[in-house]
């Protein structure tokens, strides 16, 4: 479905809420005439006052110009965003197959490219259960984000997703950069999922390298965050790995209590995939680390 003109939809949104030309203040009537008429593109700060003035978001007004729905771009971020789990392989492998259909038509879009990457690591991550993977991709993303004084939401975001494949020193800088950044974008849009993911992948990459001590605050304030939010299943995520840093400390019976918990609570709450990725994780742990 091809989307409206940007004077149409003002037109059509103006029409339905009853509101005349006249009636919008922030151009005069000529103006607008030409703008609903697609005979003038609106400067920004016109664009951006015309919207007030209909009471609506840039982001809605893209929507409904959309006909009520996502253009295929905004639906591959949503989708990949909501892909939160590696587990889910079938759903990333259809992702995968529609981002790489969709850069057929439009290869020059760097955003919807980075995440083929990320979708990359993950998958040799999982393949190979190691995070000594070589990604030449991820290592120019770096370089190019890197180089700006200023990181942007997407540059946060990216980074947050690839930070795995550096080498420790680089990866810690890394996790330092998005944690600063995170700060600064903590008003912008709800960005606390992202935010607890990022904390979380973060702990659970310091506790694979043994840095329980650097693990153990970001593992905590995901937690705590996930329980403001009130995200059980971040919740339980930071709860598994809290429970690898008790056990390696030494308290094993606490550490299998809250894995036990963990598990019987995804059991009720029917997340079988969870539940199973959670109990052979610990057990490769325990193997790994006898008692």
């Amino acid at each position: 479905m091809k989307p409206k003109t940007i004077g149409e939809t003002i037109k059509s949104i103006r029409k339905n809420k009853y509101i005349k030309q006249t009636e919008i203040t922030s151009v005069n009537q000529g103006t607008l005439a030409n703008i609903e008429s697609s005979k003038r593109i609106p400067y920004f700060t016109t664009f951006e006052s015309i919207l007030f003035d209909l009471d609506m978001t840039a982001y809605e007004f893209n929507y409904v110009r959309n006909g009520f729905q996502l253009s295929e771009r905004e639906q591959l971020l949503n989708d990949f965003v909501k892909c939160k789990h590696s587990l889910y392989t079938q759903k990333i492998k259809k992702l995968q197959n529609q981002i790489e259909s969709y850069l057929e038509r439009f290869p020059n879009d760097t955003q919807i490219k980075y995440l083929l990457v990320i979708i990359d690591v993950y998958q040799k991550i999982n393949k190979e259960q190691t995070y000594n993977i070589h990604s030449p991709e991820s290592i120019k993303i770096w370089e190019r984000i890197d180089a700006q004084d200023v990181w942007y939401y997407n540059d946060i975001y990216i980074m947050s997703r690839l930070f795995y494949v550096f080498p420790m020193p680089l990866a810690q800088k890394i996790i330092k950069k998005v944690m600063d950044h995170y700060e600064i974008y903590e008003r912008y849009q709800n960005i606390t999922p992202s935010r607890i993911s990022f904390l979380l992948n973060s702990g659970k990459f310091f506790n694979h390298h043994g840095m329980y001590t650097e693990a153990q605050p970001l593992l905590k304030e995901a937690k705590r965050l996930a329980f403001e939010e009130e995200l059980p299943i971040l919740e339980f995520a930071a709860d598994y790995a809290l429970a690898v840093i008790e056990y390696v400390h030494g308290n094993c019976d606490y550490a299998q209590h809250e894995i036990d918990r963990v598990c019987t609570v995804l059991t009720m709450i029917n997340r079988p995939l969870l539940e199973n990725d959670i109990r052979r994780d610990w057990n490769l742990f325990l193997a790994g680390h006898p008692n």
